[in-house]
């Protein structure tokens, strides 16, 4: 091979394995979405079970219990690798298009380059029903890497073949940010995303920002995608070239197609009727998590905070997607909060748990934030943890801090000198607290 000294050079490896650092390895077995076989009459996953048990859910776990286990990983070298659990022997990688079209992956091969982020994200596992029976799909994104997203087919390990032969049973669609350098003349990507588009401006860089959702639309099966991050150039090229491009000036929620990769619609977030907040920032939305109101395994409501401290509502639960609708849902800020926006950044996915009385959605978020230089520091402010109540759109949103139930977590000594964790606060009205903080 000669990488390091025959003309052109390639920087010295000691492995032909890339890094793996933001990404962790995920084991594929058996199937294991959780999923019963009682979707709302009229539904394919309904109607294909109701004309043959074989095509259930149930039927799909037992047939696949024996599939030959994967670890599937994403490394620095640009690929996501998929190895046979019980052998170790890899069995393929994938390289996603974006990281060729962005120039990562040529960047990595130079003799100067250091660590060149490639499919730095872990990817996500799920179950789904498309085209008449079930599957199981990994997600995959590329943290810093790219402003991309990709699905794979990973329902069956793939024999012996050449590339050509393998990929189409594997690699369904990617969706990325589109050209990775506009040109000046082009203003910063500001338009809603059309539907049936495959590449959209407003999408960032994916850090864990997606889910997997069954919608009431068509019966469809869906990737939501938040818009991301888009990092600022700094001087030490920490911060790829291709950065430099205009960020958008909004975040967004991305609708997208299970089965074709194609966007059913740009959620923005300055489509919410609530008032602005000052200091309110427009970037950096965080992982979404969904929810289902009536226990039929249909998707309703999806929840993602961002950089500023707020925390969003999308009601995705109407069969037409213009009747979608995003709602200021809570401020970390302000009002009793933190003293400016972006003090108390929601970047980890919420929690959703079922209101006791209401039976309504009540959203755990954490504040807080670990994403670059800018968080190595001992002067962060204090961070909260927050319980908040789904008033269904109320006309009260944003609540603020100043409304909720306050209560803190304190670390004390015992008599040994050892710290204990003790809580503070006032017991919980269910039926008539907005929520709480800590």
């Amino acid at each position: 091979m000669n990488e390091a000294t025959a003309s052109p050079h390639f920087r010295t490896r000691s492995s032909v394995f890339g890094a793996v650092i933001n990404s962790k390895p995920l084991y594929v077995s058996s199937p294991r979405g959780g999923f019963y076989d009682i979707y709302p009459v009229g539904s394919p996953e309904q109607a294909a079970f109701a004309s043959n048990a074989d095509n259930g859910y149930a039927a799909y776990q037992f047939n696949q219990r024996a599939r030959t286990p994967m670890v599937y990983v994403g490394s620095n070298d640009g690929m996501l690798h998929a190895f046979n659990a019980t052998t170790g022997d890899e069995s393929w990688a994938y390289v996603p298009s974006t990281l060729i079209q962005n120039r990562r992956l040529a960047r990595s091969t130079a003799d100067t380059a250091g660590l060149t982020p490639g499919v730095d994200a872990p990817p996500l596992e799920q179950d789904v029903f498309v085209n008449g029976a079930w599957h199981t799909y990994l997600i995959g994104t590329l943290r810093l890497g790219g402003r991309g997203v990709f699905a794979l087919d990973v329902t069956s390990v793939p024999g012996s073949g050449t590339e050509a032969s393998l990929a189409p049973s594997i690699v369904k669609w990617e969706f990325n940010s589109g050209p990775t350098r506009a040109p000046a003349s082009v203003p910063s990507p500001d338009p809603v995303c059309a539907e049936g588009a495959t590449t959209c401006p407003s999408l960032g860089y994916t850090y864990d920002s997606t889910n997997v959702a069954r919608i009431h639309k068509d019966n469809k099966w869906v990737v939501l995608v938040s818009s991301g991050y888009f990092p600022s150039r700094s001087g030490d090229g920490a911060i790829p070239d291709d950065a430099s491009e205009p960020a958008a000036k909004h975040t967004s929620l991305l609708v997208i197609d299970l089965v074709t990769g194609k966007l059913i619609r740009e959620i923005r977030t300055d489509l919410a009727p609530q008032t602005r907040p000052a200091g309110f920032k427009t970037f950096g939305l965080s992982t979404p998590v969904v929810y289902d109101v009536g226990a039929d395994q249909v998707d309703d409501f999806v929840y993602a905070g961002d950089l500023a401290g707020n925390l969003w509502r999308f009601d995705i639960s109407s069969t037409d997607a213009t009747a979608w609708k995003v709602d200021l849902m809570f401020t970390t800020y302000g009002d009793g909060g933190a003293t400016a926006a972006g003090d108390q950044p929601i970047v980890y996915n919420p929690t959703a748990m079922r209101d006791p009385v209401t039976r309504r959605p009540i959203i755990l978020v954490g504040s807080g934030k670990y994403l670059g230089r800018d968080d190595r520091t001992s002067s962060i402010p204090q961070q909260a943890f927050y319980g908040i109540r789904d008033f269904a759109g109320s006309s009260s949103y944003p609540i603020r801090v100043n409304q909720l139930v306050p209560g803190r977590i304190d670390t004390e000594p015992k008599p040994a000198g050892a710290p204990i964790v003790s809580a503070h606060g006032h017991p919980r009205r269910w039926g008539a607290d907005r929520s709480w903080p800590s």
